[in-house]
Parts: structure tokens; sequence; C-alpha cells
């Protein structure tokens, strides 16, 4: 589905810039952008997306392509041609919550629960599941 929209909104494509500045010659860098962006969107990681064989789609040109072109300048330039404010989240809710003192509401921007979080140890200890 990126590959589809980034042919709908070529700018898309070409906010991707290397964090060298110098021009990419790198073959295939939208199918890799779009492959590192659904990885990561998905929280899934490159396993599910690699495949041996296809350059574009390689674990080690994964990682490289998400080092040096996603990164929150690209992401921000990327945002404009879809429509969207660049501080905006790609997704969350928001979380409503009354001041008691002046009865103000506040409303957080939290992240859409992944498949694999859980509570932090650290804070919660090992009692909590």
């Amino acid at each position: 589905m990126i590959l589809e929209v980034m042919t709908w909104v070529p700018e898309l494509a070409s906010a991707f810039t290397g964090a060298s500045g110098g021009r990419s010659r790198l073959k295939d860098l939208p199918t890799s952008i779009a492959a590192c962006l659904a990885a990561h969107w998905m929280n899934v990681g490159y396993r599910p997306i690699a495949k041996k064989g296809v350059p574009a789609l390689e674990r080690s040109r994964l990682s490289h392509v998400f080092q040096n072109y996603v990164r929150p300048e690209t992401l921000s330039v990327a945002n404009v041609p879809l429509g969207r404010p660049p501080s905006r989240p790609a997704s969350g809710s928001g979380v409503g919550r009354r001041d008691g003192r002046r009865g103000r509401r506040m409303r957080f921007i939290v992240p859409v629960p992944a498949v694999f979080a859980r509570p932090n140890r650290k804070y919660f200890g090992s009692s909590v599941a």
C-alpha cells in the first residue's frame, strides 16, 4: 500500500534523502523505504519483510536505509504532501484527564498498544503481568 501511495504522490519518495545530503545511488530505493516504513509501523521488524535474492529487500539493505534515510527530518518532509501536519503522530489515541483544581481538561496523545508491549519491570516490579 505504501508503494502505491508513493506512485500517487511522487514527492513522498523524494522526501527521504540520505544523511550525508548527497544524491542516493541505491537502485529501487522507494521499495526499500516502503519496506522499512511498513516493518516499523507494524512493529514486526525486518524478518517478515526481508527477502534474500531481492536486493531492495535484503535485511542489511533495509537496516542501512532505515539508519540513513528514515529520520525525523525526512518523516516531517514526507508528511507534508500527504496533508498531515509535521508534528502530528502517525497513530495514537487521545486520553483525557481533568485537572481537579480548576476543572481544565488536558489531552495527551498516547501510542496504540503494540503486540509485544508489557510493563517495565524497573518501575512496576515482576509481579505485574
